[in-house]
C-alpha cells in the first residue's frame, strides 16, 4: 500500500468528521437537537467519507461512492418514517453496517 493511499483515506476520514462535527454543531445551536442523538451522524459522515476515499485509492470510485450514498440515502430514509422503534433500530443497524465497513477498508489501508 502506498504512502499517498494510506494518507488519501485518512484525509477522508478526517473530511468526514469535519463535516460531521460542522453539523453537530449546527443542529444543537439552531434545531436545540441534545448532543447525544447526533454523535452516531459523526461517525457515519466520518464513515462514509472513508468508504467513498477507499473506492478513490483503488480507482473504482462509483461503486463505493454508491454504496456509500446508498447507506446515506437508507440512514435518512429510516430517519423519517415514524414507526416507533423501527426507524431508530433500522438508523443504529445502517450505522454500524457503514462503520464496519469502514474500518474494513481503512485496516486494509494499515496493514
Amino acid at each position: 500500500m502506498e504512502k499517498s493511499e494510506r494518507s488519501f483515506v485518512t484525509l477522508g476520514m478526517l473530511i468526514g468528521l469535519g463535516f460531521g462535527i460542522t453539523e453537530l454543531i449546527l443542529y444543537i445551536a439552531v434545531l436545540k437537537v441534545p448532543v447525544i442523538d447526533r454523535i452516531p451522524a459523526v461517525i457515519f459522515h466520518a464513515s462514509s467519507a472513508i468508504i467513498t476515499a477507499y473506492g478513490i485509492t483503488r480507482k473504482k470510485p462509483i461503486p463505493y461512492y454508491l454504496l456509500a450514498v446508498g447507506l446515506h440515502f437508507s440512514n435518512n430514509l429510516l430517519a423519517t418514517i415514524i414507526i416507533p422503534y423501527f426507524s431508530l433500530l433500522g438508523a443504529i443497524l445502517v450505522t454500524v453496517v457503514t462503520f464496519l465497513l469502514a474500518w474494513n477498508f481503512f485496516q486494509k489501508n494499515f496493514p
